[in-house]
C-alpha cells in the first residue's frame, strides 16, 4: 500500500477508495482500527463524531450502534487511536447539511430509514404513511409543526400496541432533525484537522445532474455552503461535476442522475489518486 488515509464520507467517496485498495494502492486507517467495513459519514458532524468513536473519545449506546453505522460489531480495537495519527490525509466527502440525532448521538440518514421500515412493515399503510412523512417534513426539513402532530399521530398508535417497540417508541419522541451552516461545517472538520494534525482535502458533492451534466446541489444553499467551507479552511477540494462534464452523463451517471455507473467508478477511482498524488505531491504513484 502506497498511501493511508482517513476517509469521512459516503459512497461517492469510499466506493473508488475500495477500488484504490483492491489495486493495493491504499489503505483505510478504519481497516488498522478494527473496522470491518469502512464506516460511513455523511455530514461534518457525522465525520468528526465517527473520528471520536474510532479514536475512543466518543462511546456510542449499543443499541444506536445499528443506525449509526452499518456494521454492529464494528467496534474499535483498544489501543489504536494512535493510528489515525499516522495516515497521509484526512478525505472529506459531506453528502447533507442535515443530521438527524438523539441524546446527542448522530444517526445515519439510511440506516435510519430502513430501521423505520422494516420496524413498521406489518404496521397499518396509515402508520407507515405518517412515519414516512414524520422523517421527511419533520425532520429531514424541520418542520416542527409537522415533527410535533406527526410524531403525536404515531406515538398513540404504537404506546398502544402490543408488544411495545420500546425502542420505536424512543426515536419518534426524541429524535430531531437540524441543518448545519457553514460555519458549524467548518468547527466540525477543524476540530477533526486539530485532533489529528494531517492535510485535509474535500470531495465536493452534487446531489444529482441534470441532462447536460448541470449539477443540481440539495438543499439548494448546499454547494455554496461547501464551497464556503473549503474556502475558510483553505484546503484543496475536487469537484466531481468537472469529471462528469467531461465524460457526459451518458457516460458517467446511472438512471437516477445520482449515482455513478458502475464501470464509470473506476474513472473517478482514477481521478481521485490523480488527486491524492498531486496534493501529497507523489506524482509518480500509479495504480
Amino acid at each position: 500500500m502506497k498511501y493511508c488515509v482517513v476517509p469521512l464520507g459516503g459512497c461517492p467517496l469510499n466506493i473508488p477508495l475500495h477500488l484504490l485498495r483492491d489495486r493495493r494502492v491504499l489503505k483505510s486507517v478504519f481497516q488498522d482500527a478494527g473496522f470491518r467495513r469502512w464506516p460511513l459519514a455523511l455530514s461534518s458532524s457525522d465525520a468528526l463524531q465517527l473520528l471520536n468513536f474510532a479514536m475512543g473519545r466518543k462511546q456510542i449506546p449499543a443499541e444506536l450502534h445499528p443506525i449509526s453505522y452499518k456494521d454492529p460489531e464494528a467496534f474499535p480495537k483498544p489501543g489504536t487511536a494512535h493510528l489515525f495519527k499516522t495516515a497521509e490525509l484526512i478525505l472529506v466527502e459531506m453528502s447533507t447539511p442535515i443530521i438527524l440525532s438523539i441524546d446527542d448521538i448522530i444517526l445515519n440518514h439510511n440506516h435510519f430509514n430502513n430501521y423505520l421500515k422494516a420496524a413498521s412493515t406489518e404496521d397499518p399503510v396509515e402508520i407507515q404513511r405518517s412515519l414516512m412523512f414524520w422523517r421527511y417534513e419533520g425532520l429531514q426539513m424541520q418542520n416542527e409543526t409537522r415533527r410535533v402532530d406527526l410524531s403525536a399521530q404515531i406515538l398513540d398508535y404504537y404506546e398502544k400496541k402490543q408488544p411495545r417497540n420500546e425502542f420505536l417508541i424512543r426515536l419518534v419522541r426524541d429524535t430531531r432533525g437540524k441543518s448545519l451552516n457553514s460555519a458549524e461545517m467548518v468547527r466540525d472538520l477543524n476540530e477533526v484537522r486539530d485532533a489529528l494534525n494531517l492535510p485535509m482535502v474535500i470531495i465536493l458533492h452534487h446531489y444529482n445532474y441534470m441532462p447536460g451534466a448541470r449539477p443540481v446541489s440539495f438543499p439548494p444553499s448546499f454547494l455554496r455552503d461547501l464551497k464556503a467551507t473549503v474556502q475558510e479552511l483553505n484546503v484543496p477540494f475536487f469537484d466531481p461535476a468537472i469529471l462528469v462534464k467531461k465524460h457526459g452523463t451518458d457516460v458517467a451517471m446511472a438512471e437516477d442522475m445520482r449515482h455513478y455507473k458502475k464501470e464509470f467508478y473506476n474513472v473517478v477511482a482514477d481521478e481521485y489518486l490523480a488527486f491524492i498524488n498531486e496534493v501529497t505531491g507523489k506524482p509518480d504513484v500509479a495504480a
